[in-house]
């Protein structure tokens, strides 16, 4: 685990020699234009020019959005090391912690298809230049995303179809389970596109069809190699004003380039009875229930059928206060063992109050439960037993608007996990301070 110093040496230098410009940037930025002592060029800036408001660089009707962002962050265990010592009863091993500073760079390129028109695109780039003080020239990479995408109307505002794709390089950012089980920060690149297509069949009969597909390779890792592959849509009906019923299907293929006892090439099929729910401009609520059926290619043992579900509430009882819960259960691929997957049981509850003009606070909590359903070897502390993993995790934020353009946040998260294969347990506090602008 670990990048390589020819990825990074290009990086680190940039990034130090950018810290001096970009705090007198700030500087200039917060403080009022009486304590900038510019000269004055007289006052032929008074006529012409464009609005420069959020939202309002374009370039005829392409709209622009530059943005950048400076993140300073701390994390308590950034390896998610386990609190457990190896054997049992021995010092308690170390957890590494290390404060990392992320430079974000971003763009977004947009044209907007008014009513009538065919065509629309956007574009849009995220740079995440990361540097770790501590770990250095071992963890530090440079993250890049790129996507894109064209929307396509149909006459009469009936038919709407939106083609696009990515391309990401990151290090980490791949799920918790691959995470405990192959390390949180491996390399990795990912290739998607899809289809997305969305047809009123009629005033109250709504059709929607999307597929997609994406690539993911591991840098070091061919074996966890994978491309995934999934076919569906949806049919809503209109009963009422307030209320919606309607079927989705799903099929998923997941195939390995390497496939192995670890890892499965698989398929499944999923199929949800769905409502939408708004009885008042205040409340919101999409409910689904289904059936997922998972079959293997070699473990036909991992078959498995299964109860899920899909909860999505939204309540904003005035302007500045909302409420969003979210609740699911659904089959995951697993990347521990021999097991090939396990059943993911989430709550989520997070709520946003503006307080005052310029102040927002933001909390999130949020409790998952993973049961991988067969026996497994523990390796570590001896026996053969059931994986049960039971994670919380609460973040407080607070950002506040320095200018339409410009925010500064900061935030605490408290993250645990509690399994009963003790290397999977880990605690993690993370601090986060953040100034961001974006037009």
């Amino acid at each position: 685990m670990g990048l390589h110093p020819n990825e990074v040496v290009m990086v680190k230098p940039l990034f130090k020699s950018s810290i001096p410009v970009l705090s007198i940037l700030l500087i200039l930025l917060i403080f009022p234009v009486s304590a900038q002592a510019f000269p004055d060029f007289g006052d032929f800036y008074d006529e012409g020019g464009v609005s420069v408001a959020p939202g309002d660089m374009r370039v005829g009707r392409v709209k622009l959005h530059p943005g950048v962002a400076f993140e300073s962050r701390y994390e308590s265990n950034i390896f998610e090391e386990a609190d457990q010592s190896t054997p049992p009863g021995t010092i308690p091993e170390g957890r590494t912690d290390d404060f990392i500073f992320t430079l974000k760079p971003s763009m977004r390129v947009e044209l907007e298809r008014a009513a009538g028109e065919i065509f629309g695109f956007y574009a849009d780039y995220l740079g995440r230049d990361e540097n770790y003080l501590g770990e250095g020239e071992s963890q530090n990479f440079f993250n890049h995303r790129i996507g894109g995408g064209v929307n396509l109307g149909g006459p009469g505002g009936r038919g709407d179809v939106t083609i696009g794709g990515s391309w990401e390089k990151r290090a980490g950012g791949t799920n918790r389970d691959f995470n405990s089980n192959i390390g949180n920060r491996q390399i990795n690149t990912t290739t998607a596109a899809f289809v997305d297509a969305v047809y009123a069949l009629s005033k109250i009969f709504k059709l929607q069809l999307r597929a997609d597909g994406e690539d993911t390779k591991y840098q070091g890792r061919k074996v966890e190699n994978v491309d995934e592959y999934n076919f569906g849509g949806s049919l809503f009906w209109q009963a009422t004003k307030l209320a919606a019923f309607g079927i989705k299907y799903n099929h998923r293929a997941r195939r390995y380039e390497i496939p192995s006892p670890t890892n499965d090439d698989s398929d499944a099929d999923q199929i949800f009875l769905a409502m939408r729910w708004e009885p008042t401009s205040l409340f919101l609520a999409n409910i689904a229930v289904g059936f997922d059926t998972k079959r293997y290619e070699n473990f036909k043992g991992d078959n498995s059928q299964n109860l899920v579900y899909q909860l999505d509430m939204d309540y904003r009882p005035v302007k500045r206060t909302r409420f969003h819960f979210e609740a699911s259960r659904e089959v995951i691929d697993s990347s521990f063992g021999f097991i090939q997957s396990y059943i993911l049981s989430y709550l989520e509850l997070r709520f946003s109050q503006k307080m005052g003009k310029k102040f927002t606070l933001l909390v999130d909590t949020s409790y998952d439960h993973r049961d991988y359903r067969r026996s497994a070897p523990d390796t570590t502390y001896g026996g053969v037993k059931t994986r049960i993993d039971h994670t919380v995790s609460g973040t407080t934020a607070l950002v506040y608007e320095i200018q339409k353009w410009l925010d500064a946040r900061a935030s605490y998260q408290y993250e645990q996990n509690l399994s009963n294969f003790g290397r999977s347990n880990f605690k993690n506090n993370i601090g986060v301070v953040e100034v961001s602008a974006k037009f």
